[in-house]
């Protein structure tokens, strides 16, 4: 990060102790962390928006989607250092470079009740059998989650969309702590001042991000869709799961019934 270079510049150069440099050098490196890469790799619907907005809070690393191959420019009113490589977000498994794990990469992925993924808008009132659609976007949440299950347990991250709604500060703090733990962040006081003013973030992502991929629930409501549709349609999206995915079904999706 720019500060970490900063920091090194100002504090760990020593003149005219060329070994004394470099070796009080990699240690300051290896103190602050290397700036690892990021990828965000979510199911539209399950908080894309706001997990890159908090993550984004926390190391100051611009966005960039890798299904557009471009920047966001969502005006996000954060610090952004352009110099930092960017978080890498996709929809899609396929984008994901396969390197990844060579970089010692981060990987965020997102969690939502899959009926609210799949059920949108009007869908759920007025189907009420299990369509192609449907099963194409259980599919590739499937997907998602199973390569989150296969990357290496210590440099990923399960950002839980229910707890982002009813446990913010719990949320955000353990999102936080994982980046320190990989030496990945702003700041010790980053946490605390995107606590202070919670609010003020949350209403300015709320309000960014509508139009026509606007937020119904307005990140006030976790179940919005479920309830609306038929006891038929719920039951044989349960069986599809269970019977195409059912080792993504016994550990991520089992507690939405």
């Amino acid at each position: 990060m720019r500060g970490s270079v900063v920091i090194i510049n100002s504090i760990c150069y020593v003149p005219r102790m060329k070994w004394s440099f470099f070796f009080i050098v990699a240690y300051c490196i290896n103190l602050i962390g290397a700036d690892n890469p990021i990828y965000l790799l979510t199911e539209s619907r399950t908080g894309t928006h706001w997990s890159s907005y908090i993550i984004q809070a926390f190391t100051t690393k611009p966005l960039y989607s890798l299904y557009g191959n471009k920047l966001w420019d969502i005006r996000y009113p954060l610090e952004v250092d352009d110099e930092l490589e960017p978080i890498h977000h996709a929809h899609l498994v396929k984008k994901i470079p396969k390197d990844i794990k060579k970089k010692n990469a981060l990987l965020f992925v997102t969690l939502r009740d899959y009926h609210e993924v799949v059920l949108r808008g009007p869908m759920a009132e007025k189907h009420k059998k299990l369509t192609s659609g449907m099963r194409h976007l259980l599919d590739r949440y499937a997907s998602i989650l199973r390569y989150y299950d296969n990357y290496s347990s210590s440099s990923r991250y399960l950002i839980q969309y229910e707890n982002l709604v009813t446990k913010p500060n719990q949320e955000i703090a353990a999102i936080f702590q994982f980046l320190q733990d990989h030496k990945v962040h702003k700041s010790e006081g980053a946490l605390e001042e995107f606590l202070d003013h919670y609010e003020e973030h949350r209403n300015w992502m709320v309000n960014a991000y509508d139009g026509k991929r606007g937020s119904y629930s307005k990140g006030k409501k976790v179940q919005l869709y479920k309830s609306k549709a038929s006891p038929e349609l719920i039951k044989t999206m349960r069986k599809y799961l269970k019977k195409t995915h059912p080792l993504i079904w016994n550990k991520y999706f089992s507690r939405y019934r």
